[in-house]
């Protein structure tokens, strides 16, 4: 499994789909799990999320008869950090949407746990001191807690093995001077250098992080490409039939039941949303995420990011060590959300370990 840290926010739901689809996956094992801002409500409602999957777990585990031991998974996700980069921040900035899918994090906010297991960018500096350039980074929100994570450990890194080794990055753009014409989305037509939330929310972070020497390989997952990637009615009647065929499956692996436990969750979830806004969700952050197992899903051009007045653009580069998405292929991107693969093989089919492996 590949050690992994997701940096996340909480106003859009598809951050949250994500953290439930790397949660959940086989070939995943998340250290800990970062938020930005970081407010209390957004720290006991990832808490929540946390505490009701181990609950999901054992309820499987007594509802099967085939002896399933569900105890390593449990364990493995009892042991996740949660730390915020801010946990004094005023307001919520947990969206209305998610706190109806877990009403029970209000009960979090008056324990002490609350406020997180720690800082945010503290975290991930523990993380990476145990498993080094193996650590997988996917960020969905500004670049805060990474950002001051690779601030506070200049002195640490250096050119061997204390460096850090594939961040995957939610963020970005691509314009046409990078986009081949037939790749370009109409919204994005005639743009070279657009805002970026996730950029544009803590600029100097943003830079500390696209610019440092101590990435191995950034891989940004770009607007232009995101912003086209939607999770309609069409992929909801799929993701319901495939749940129902994994359910039917005999003797499940533990992974299996997990996996098949999240695609519950994201189904149940996105039946919500699909209620009031029947033309579906962008899954910006889920697809950063399904990248960060298989890099194949999208297309890359190396690039270096520029920036001015907080628009944010690319330009190809020879030896950049950033590479920014032009394309994805969308069946490919929901046949892994919804883990078809794992299922019929129960087998690692992750490309990403390959990069984690790599020389730098």
């Amino acid at each position: 499994m590949i050690p992994c840290i997701i940096d996340m926010e909480t106003g859009d739901p598809d951050d949250f789909f994500n953290m439930v689809f790397l949660v959940c996956h086989p070939e995943i094992d998340i250290q800990c799990i970062t938020i930005a801002p970081g407010s209390k409500s957004q720290i006991a409602f990832v808490k929540c999320f946390l505490s009701e999957l181990v609950v999901e777990c054992k309820k499987q585990e007594a509802d099967l008869e085939s002896g399933l031991d569900m105890n390593s998974i449990i364990e493995r996700l009892s042991k996740i950090k949660v730390g915020a980069f801010n946990p004094h921040h005023k307001k919520d900035c947990l969206s209305g949407f998610l706190a109806k899918l877990y009403p029970n994090y209000v009960k979090f906010m008056e324990e002490e746990e609350s406020i997180g297991d720690g800082l945010g960018y503290d975290l991930m500096s523990e993380c990476w001191r145990v498993h080094g350039t193996k650590l997988l980074f996917v960020t969905g929100a500004p670049l805060s807690n990474l950002g001051t994570f690779i601030k506070n450990n200049q002195d640490e890194f250096n050119e061997e093995e204390k460096r850090i080794g594939l961040c995957v990055i939610q963020g970005g753009y691509a314009g046409p001077n990078v986009v081949p014409e037939p790749f370009r989305l109409k919204k994005f037509k005639n743009e070279e250098m657009v805002s970026t939330y996730n950029f544009g929310g803590n600029v100097p972070a943003a830079k500390m992080v696209l610019n440092s020497k101590w990435i191995d390989r950034r891989i940004l997952v770009s607007k232009n490409v995101c912003h086209g990637v939607i999770y309609g009615p069409k992929r909801h009647t799929s993701l319901e039939s495939q749940i129902e065929k994994y359910s039917n499956l005999k003797n499940k692996t533990p992974s299996q039941v997990l996996a098949l436990i999240g695609l519950r969750i994201i189904y149940r979830g996105m039946a919500k949303y699909l209620e009031k806004n029947a033309e579906g969700k962008k899954f910006h952050d889920v697809l950063a995420g399904a990248v960060a197992i298989k890099t194949s899903i999208c297309q890359f051009k190396r690039v270096e990011v520029i920036e001015s007045k907080n628009k944010w653009g690319s330009k190809e580069s020879l030896d950049s060590n950033t590479f920014i998405s032009i394309s994805a292929n969308q069946d490919a991107f929901f046949s892994l959300l919804e883990m078809q693969d794992y299922f019929q093989n129960d087998e690692n089919l992750s490309d990403t370990a390959n990069l984690l492996n790599e020389e730098k």
